[in-house]
């Protein structure tokens, strides 16, 4: 039998993926009668351009040349600046490359044409523009002072991009024969998610935050607030060029066995449709996209996936499409295969301020009822089920607490006053999330914003409770999964049943809301377990329990590779879904003990009961749906005014409390 799940290294392409990418393209591109063939990475679409030069209102006059001997032989993009003549540069101190072009005074250009007026200029790999700055923020085609009079390598200390480039025929004796240059690019950045209500796609702001550090040009189309995404997708590339195409996927599935939907046909069709659209080169990442990233490559067909964060490799992809062995965290196909380079996880430290101004995050608090912030990433739990280690690392890496103050400065400026974390676990470790209270609240923001948080059960102490409350905290979630203390230690778990009533007791003294979040049918689980579950919830008194049942297995997990060496049981009765089709698990497939199998949602409906503290997903009582996907409850409360985290959306419903409860 083969395997199910694997870890997320190279692999040569399925044949049904490969179907599902040609299947795919096929129909997207016999609806628009065409299909845009990818061009080398070193077409000469972009000029060199002084913007500020005496041809300031008509195009310049830089004549493009391609694929040159040049150097030692060595094949590139070459342009000529028309801007210079032999006493120098026109645009004299005005032009921002003028460190970088020289007048090249009776030289001899490429192939011993003489070139007298002109620097010559190779550029190697993908088509670029040279940046030219605007302020702090490059600006394809306009012109400006601020980099006047920095030499390139000033412009590499400063984080300007840099593309393998050289001026190989300088003008005097004091301006070297090789220089490096600072190349701006267009890249787009597309929000594939279509989830209702819409969560803010924080990782593109964090990705144009990164993008626009490094000198290049982001491009933001957020098709979660699109009526019509593929007409909305057209209408962005009309008339318009890019020089890379990054699709953002954050979702597999909706992580619901009761559910059970893919985004992955979403994902291929798009990647399709991008494809008819224009011959940049695509690229795919997204915590769904890193769990699985050679399955998701096969079936939807782009060139490049970052496995992993994107705010190093994409900035590297931009500068190196020529030499996507350089970037760190890239899958690209060389031959028949594809390649992976090592990731190189950021120190969030070293990222640059993350202004939020990129995404439309005014809308996402209206439509949404909230925005998310991070104050670290990663997590090192070693949960068997959880794909956060796998997408996101197995260490935490804190960010300064300042630096999220500043963050949550820059949503409440934009009217988002209930924020939820985006973190594995706020509370680990103990000390960060403590100096983040503290900054927060000597910032003044305790009584400013409402915020709720993803933690562990433990450790949970009454000093960090009273922190986050007096922080602005208003409820967390915690990962309970589990009253049986066999079933947590199957599943990886540090906490204890008593831990739970602990915690429980913790939050009741600081005034948190809280709620456990249950994850029913793993290994191990029986019908007496779960019976010991639900009365552990009850003698916790939570505010509200949430239930999911079926253990979700992606790939790289511990789970996952239980199931795989037949650790779980036969896969007929322990694992629902389509694995023996699919064995990369990019379909669902859940695992469900085979000690509960179908007995499983009638058991915990008649323990349930009518107790509205329970949020049971439970095929047969749709009313009492806990699945935030296409949530009609939700999406009309959020319009009428309430805001906060759904699950606390839905308790204040039920509650009969009104907004501002």
């Amino acid at each position: 039998m083969s395997p199910v799940g694997s870890n997320p290294t190279p692999s040569a392409s399925s044949d049904e993926a490969r179907r599902i990418n040609h299947r795919a393209v096929s129909h997207a591109c016999a609806a628009r009668g065409k299909l845009v063939t990818h061009a080398p990475l070193d077409r000469p679409r972009y000029l060199i351009s002084t913007a500020n030069s005496p041809c300031i209102h008509r195009p310049c006059c830089c004549t493009p040349k391609r694929e040159l001997s040049g150097v030692d032989g060595r094949p590139g993009v070459w342009a000529f600046c028309a801007s210079a003549d032999a006493n120098g540069c026109r645009s004299r101190s005005s032009c921002p490359i003028r460190s970088v072009l020289r007048t090249a005074a009776n030289g001899q250009g490429p192939k011993g044409q003489e070139q007298t007026g002109r620097a010559i200029v190779r550029v190697l790999g993908a088509s670029a523009l040279v940046s030219q700055g605007a302020g702090d923020r490059v600006v394809p085609g306009r012109c400006a002072a601020p980099l006047a009079d920095r030499r390139p390598q000033d412009a590499v200390h400063a984080g300007w991009p840099v593309v393998r480039g050289e001026l190989v025929h300088g003008g005097g004796p004091n301006q070297p024969a090789s220089e490096t240059l600072a190349i701006a690019m267009d890249v787009l950045l597309i929000n594939t998610n279509r989830m209702h209500p819409p969560v803010a796609p924080i990782a593109l702001d964090y990705l144009a935050e990164a993008l626009a550090a490094a000198g290049h040009s982001p491009h933001v189309l957020d098709l979660c607030m699109q009526a019509d995404p593929i007409r909305a997708l057209a209408g962005c590339f009309a008339g318009r060029t890019f020089d890379l195409v990054g699709l953002s996927f954050r979702n597999t599935d909706d992580c619901y066995m009761s559910g059970g939907e893919s985004f992955v046909p979403w994902l291929v069709q798009l990647a399709a449709e991008v494809r008819c659209l224009t011959a940049a080169p695509v690229v795919v990442g997204g915590a769904g996209f890193s769990v699985m990233p050679t399955a998701i490559l096969d079936a939807c067909g782009a060139q490049f996936g970052v496995w992993g964060e994107g705010e190093l490799a994409l900035p590297a992809l931009a500068s190196n499409l020529d030499r996507p062995d350089r970037v760190p965290g890239l899958l690209w196909r060389g031959g028949d295969r594809w390649h992976a380079n090592p990731r190189a996880f950021v120190d969030p430290a070293a990222l640059p301020t993350m202004t939020r101004r990129w995404v439309d995050n005014r809308r996402y608090f209206r439509e949404g009822g909230q925005l998310g912030f991070e104050t670290k990433r990663g997590c090192n739990q070693g949960c068997a089920y959880c794909a956060d280690p796998v997408a996101r690392g197995d260490a935490i890496r804190v960010r300064p607490p300042a630096g999220v103050v500043a963050e949550v400065r820059a949503l409440l400026a934009m009217g988002g006053d209930h924020l939820h974390t985006c973190d594995s676990e706020f509370n680990l470790p103990l000390h960060h999330a403590e100096a983040v209270c503290d900054a927060l609240i000597a910032a003044g923001l305790g009584d400013s914003i409402r915020w709720y948080a993803y933690c562990s059960p433990t450790p949970f102490p009454l000093s960090l409770a009273v922190k986050m409350r007096r922080a602005g905290c208003v409820g967390i979630d915690f990962g309970a999964d589990s009253g049986d203390a066999s079933v947590l230690a199957r599943l990886g778990r540090r906490h204890t049943p008593d831990d739970l009533l602990t915690t429980a007791r913790t939050c009741r003294k600081a005034g948190l809301v809280f709620m456990y979040d249950l994850l029913i049918g793993g290994p191990g689980e029986s019908e007496a377990s779960v019976r010991a579950t639900v009365e552990l919830m009850r003698k916790a008194e939570p505010d509200r329990v949430g239930v999911s049942v079926g253990v979700r297995l992606y790939p790289g997990t511990p789970l996952a590779a239980q199931a795989a060496d037949g650790r779980l049981g036969p896969h007929a009765t322990s694992l629902r879904g389509d694995e023996r089709a699919d064995p990369s698990l990019l379909k669902p497939v859940y695992y469900l003990s085979p000690a509960l199998g179908d007995r499983a949602f009638p058991l915990l409906a008649d323990l349930v009961g009518d107790d509205p503290r329970f949020f049971f997903a439970d095929p047969a009582r749709t009313d009492r749906n806990y699945n935030y996907n296409a949530n009609r409850l939700l999406c009309d409360a959020i319009a009428r005014g309430y805001r906060g985290a759904y699950w606390d959306i839905l308790r204040r419903l039920q509650d009969g409390l009104g907004p501002s409860q």
